[in-house]
């Protein structure tokens, strides 16, 4: 056989081998569901049972060979309206079998464990009806909240059965804004940041401490006017504003702890609620503060900042390739931030030492200076345009060396030849 020949049996064989071990390994996954993991195979088989068993029941049904439970239901939720916080509230919903067989109830399951559900343990037979018996306890949550339950039957055509409770809940305390951030700040001013604490429960209440471990921290609690209030629909707000002084540039983030006193005549949850192990809760029916915890997030901005249409955010300024024997200027905008500005700005270094720099103060507008370096006809080749090996250039305060900002510098000064073989 030639060779040709040879190359043509093995392929056919190929193909015939992998037609067979594909129909082989469908045959063993035939009854296999496809993405169902293993783990989730009896809840998968239970609910395929389930469905099964309805399409029988609905198929004897309408040949007569079997009489069925019908689920009947006036109301599937309760509005309980506008309610406290910690309250126990409870609805009794009735459910009735209009159908022919006993209709049997269980619970599936709840939105929350905030819901107790008491389902009739036997059946309900034909033509009469039973009670669903629902406690919420509403705890601290606010505003139009809403919890199910979900109800199995054995209706063929209703299996599953939802019952819902609604409440409008009013706020017992809260702040607008999580967090209190103030992300840009001049030097030498004030890291300031403000949000409002608020109530939809009490006419008054007082901020009594505030808690942070950054240095010079201070805060103040200015109340809002009855208009505002109204406004926003709030019973009593106050603005809190923190605020700490911090000389050097960076960011910081740290932790608040904010203490808050109810009115002694104010709301107080009903004494006969359990709310577990909630603090607030346990805060309230002792008489202690509620606490609030946030944090204080601010970024003080550098006190010398460059600023040009070649520089760019993270890679500084980028010179690209400059032949050798060629000038070329490249200038920055420079501005010092701060209440004090300098006797005078000057470059403090610059590499390579081939690149040249000067700056000089603009008399038109105290604290900004104009920085131009310079590619000298006379530089050497040099090559400074990795991550690892870029130049850069620094500008501070000479008589306060502390006061001072860089950014880098990129690009390569090449000899004519050279330059053209990377260009091309």
């Amino acid at each position: 056989m030639s060779l040709f020949g040879i190359r043509i049996a093995l392929f056919v064989g190929g193909l015939v081998s992998l037609i067979l071990g594909v129909g082989l390994f469908a045959t063993q996954v035939e009854n296999e569901p496809y993405g169902v993991h293993d783990l989730q195979r009896d809840k998968w088989d239970r609910m395929q049972a389930e469905i099964r068993q309805r399409q029988r029941d609905r198929a004897a049904a309408a040949a007569g060979q079997r009489e069925l439970p019908v689920v009947k239901l006036d109301q599937r939720q309760c509005d309980f309206g506008n309610q406290q916080p910690y309250r126990v509230l409870t609805h009794t919903f009735s459910v009735a079998n209009a159908g022919q067989a006993a209709l049997r109830l269980e619970l599936k399951k709840t939105s929350s464990e905030s819901l107790e559900v008491v389902v009739p343990g036997d059946p309900i037979p034909a033509g009469q009806s039973a009670l669903v018996t629902v406690r919420w306890k509403v705890g601290k949550a606010h505003g139009a909240v809403r919890e199910t339950v979900t109800l199995g039957t054995n209706d063929p055509y209703r299996h599953a059965l939802k019952l819902a409770v609604t409440a409008r809940i009013p706020v017992i305390l809260a702040m607008t804004e999580k967090k209190f951030s103030a992300p840009r700040v001049e030097p030498d001013q004030l890291v300031a940041a403000s949000t409002l604490v608020y109530s939809q429960c009490w006419e008054d209440f007082q901020i009594s401490e505030v808690r942070c471990d950054l240095e010079n921290f201070q805060w103040a609690a200015e109340p809002l006017s009855p208009a505002e209030c109204a406004e926003h629909g709030y019973l009593a707000a106050y603005r809190l504003t923190l605020s700490v002084s911090r000389a050097s540039k960076g960011s910081f983030e740290q932790a608040v702890r904010i203490s808050v006193r109810p009115p002694s005549d104010g709301w107080r949850p009903e004494s006969d609620v359990a709310a577990g192990g909630d603090d607030w809760f346990v805060a309230l029916s002792n008489g202690k503060p509620l606490v609030l915890d946030s944090t204080f997030y601010g970024r003080v901005i550098a006190r010398i900042g460059f600023y040009g249409p070649e520089l760019h955010l993270d890679e500084g300024l980028d010179m690209g390739l400059i032949s050798c024997g060629t000038r070329r200027d490249f200038p920055v905008v420079v501005r010092y931030r701060g209440q004090v500005l300098p006797s005078r700005l000057a470059v403090l270094d610059i590499q390579p030492p081939q690149l040249e720099a000067t700056i000089e103060a603009v008399a038109s507008r105290p604290g900004t200076y104009r920085l131009v370096i310079t590619v000298p006809a006379h530089a050497s080749q040099v090559v400074f345009n990795a991550n690892q090996q870029h130049g850069y250039v620094q500008v501070g305060d000479p008589e306060h060396p502390e006061v001072n900002n860089w950014f880098p510098v990129m690009g390569a000064i090449l000899k004519d030849r050279q330059s053209s073989a990377i260009r091309e």
